[in-house]
């Protein structure tokens, strides 16, 4: 779900991966359910992909009411 998230807002893996200072290869992971997200990142990828970490933590896709 963290995939179509940053699909939906139009970013790229890389952009976003800059944005929390992280390696594109970590959000790959993270995307791919490899590895999941650190918590020290959730609240500023939910500000990026506009959401909620609730709505990161359960899977759903930010914005769907």
């Amino acid at each position: 779900m963290l995939k179509k998230m940053r699909e939906r807002k139009g970013l790229l893996q890389k952009e976003v991966a800059e944005r929390l200072g992280v390696p594109a290869s970590a959000l790959c992971k993270w995307e791919k359910g490899i590895r999941m997200v650190p918590s020290r990142y959730l609240k500023r990828l939910a500000s990026i992909l506009e959401c909620s970490v609730d709505e990161l933590l359960s899977e759903g896709e930010c914005g769907d009411e």
